[in-house]
């Protein structure tokens, strides 16, 4: 009979180290492309949601054979047909938003070298075949700055009101200066969509509002804090007293300061130094400016002009009753009787009234007081008449 000899240690570890080394590999692998994916896919929180940067790789599709396309030089439309009324008012203004954008961020802005493409859809179904398959976004319009790309739909992402195109391609176009005039260069989500937001003019009654309500009550959000509370989702920024704020900071800070502080920027310097150096003074003197401008801006100045034009409206009805009574004074039966002067009185007879068809005497059928003498001047008192004198 044979002995069957015992596996040894190294028959027995050196698969088990196999399959370990495998499972680790495997998990390195699996964590690295996780990592990746991480890496790739989530937004930028430092960016908008409408103004995100797309990675070097990423592909834009070419339009829609269907799309019509018009050329404007440094812009360039392409657009549904059923869009295409809507398209050429656009494009009509598109000259002009450029205009206002180099006055107010300096040249270099949307340089004619780099022109710009903007993608007009109906719907926001229609947005996926517009943009890199990488970006991914509820928004109803999206500015691609290292793509020189504008896509914007004439319907809501969220089944709300239609945007007005113009609005939403101003906001589009701003971001897309800032960045021209930065150089590319990183600037804090509360600035880059406060400036977007300022310049598209969206919900300014709505945000002057807020300002105004929030100064009174003296819940205005200090400037530190409005970039950490700024939601990057552009609608929920519009809608919030940080995203009012931003974009009331960014008209505080005026034309040239903008130029001064893209300037700085393009030339090395920090946000904030930057920011301060346009200014004059630091981030703290600079919120104290602009908080005591927006009370007298959006509290101050309503109120002393709603209280001024109830006043006048109260100052109004009171000269116009003052004129009546004066208009009465200067009637000559009045200026007669402030003399002293003996007037004739010519007063209705009162109708008589019958009150009994059985009476005796016939004056006593008739109620009421009997008529004086024609031509004497008399006047009926407590049912007597007397005579003038």
């Amino acid at each position: 009979m044979t002995a069957r000899r015992a596996p040894t240690r190294v028959a027995i570890v050196r698969p088990a180290a196999l399959l370990l080394a495998g499972c680790v590999l495997g998990v390195i692998a699996l964590s690295a492309a996780t990592a990746g994916r991480a890496h790739a896919s989530p937004p930028d929180p430092a960016r908008s949601l409408d103004a995100p940067r797309v990675e070097s790789g990423a592909r834009v599709p070419p339009a829609p054979p269907e799309y019509l396309v018009e050329d404007g030089g440094w812009v360039r439309f392409a657009y549904h047909p059923a869009a295409r009324e809507r398209v050429r008012a656009l494009a009509a203004r598109a000259d002009g938003i450029r205009a206002e954008l180099l006055a107010e961020l300096g040249p270099g802005v949307l340089d004619l070298s780099a022109p710009v493409e903007v993608r007009v859809a109906l719907l926001p179904t229609e947005l996926s075949r517009l943009v890199p398959a990488e970006v991914r976004a509820p928004v109803d319009v999206l500015a691609l700055w290292d793509r020189r790309l504008v896509v914007l739909s004439l319907a809501s992402a969220l089944g709300g009101d239609p945007p007005d195109p113009e609005v939403a391609l101003r906001h589009a176009l701003a971001h897309l200066a800032l960045d021209d005039a930065l150089a590319g260069k990183a600037a804090p989500l509360w600035f880059a969509e406060g400036h977007a937001v300022q310049f598209g003019g969206d919900r300014a009654v709505e945000r002057a509002s807020a300002i105004g309500v929030a100064a009174l009550r003296g819940r205005l959000v200090p400037l530190a804090a409005i970039g950490a509370a700024l939601p990057a989702d552009p609608g929920l920024a519009a809608g919030s007293i940080e995203g009012a704020e931003a974009a009331d900071l960014v008209r505080f800070a005026s034309s040239a300061r903008l130029r001064g502080l893209a300037a700085r920027v393009r030339a090395g310097e920090s946000f904030d130094r930057a920011i301060e150096g346009a200014f004059s003074m630091d981030l703290v003197e600079i919120g104290r400016a602009w908080r005591e401008d927006a009370v007298r801006r959006y509290a101050l100045v309503p109120t002393v002009t709603g209280l001024g034009l109830i006043f006048g409206a109260a100052a109004a009805l009171l000269a116009a009753r003052r004129r009546r009574l004066l208009e009465a004074l200067a009637s000559p039966a009045t200026r007669a009787a402030l003399r002293g002067e003996v007037i004739e009185v010519r007063l209705r007879t009162p109708r008589a009234r019958r009150i009994a068809d059985d009476a005796d005497d016939p004056g006593e059928r008739l109620q009421g007081p009997r008529p004086p003498d024609p031509g004497v001047p008399k006047v009926e008192h407590e049912g007597q008449w007397h005579t003038l004198h």
